[in-house]
């Protein structure tokens, strides 16, 4: 990924949010946030990979595909979304437990994702696939 184009999407991470809808109600999530008390995720979506856009269908079923895997390794989840501040880009997503950085990371690539959320249990930041 040149420079430019790793700035152009940190620039979107940095303007996203990261919505999770948990048991007891949906939270958000920013990079850098610290306000937040919920154990740590990995928030990962086989949607629009990197610049590319594909169909609502090939996105639907990539996510599908992500979710299976998840399911396969016995990792738990919480539905999620991340999007711009204006909703007017959304990514279906699920926010992870109960799997490694490694892990996250390679289900992320397999999907052609140049990074994935991570909420730490203090910050969210950004872990790039590269």
């Amino acid at each position: 990924m040149t420079r430019t184009a790793r700035e152009a999407l940190e620039s979107a991470y940095r303007e996203a949010v990261f919505e999770v809808d948990f048991d007891d109600g949906r939270e958000q999530f920013v990079l850098g946030s610290t306000d937040s008390l919920r154990p740590p995720f990995f928030g990962l979506t086989a949607y629009n990979p990197g610049f590319e856009r594909p169909s609502r269908e090939e996105n639907e079923a990539a996510n599908r595909e992500l979710l299976r895997l998840i399911t396969e390794l016995g990792a738990s989840f919480w539905p999620a979304v991340g999007r711009d501040r204006e909703s007017t880009h959304v990514e279906p997503s699920f926010a992870v437990v109960g799997i490694s950085e490694e892990t996250a990371v390679q289900l992320s690539r397999r999907f052609g994702q140049a990074a994935v959320v991570h909420w730490d249990g203090e910050r969210a930041q950004i872990l790039w696939c590269d």
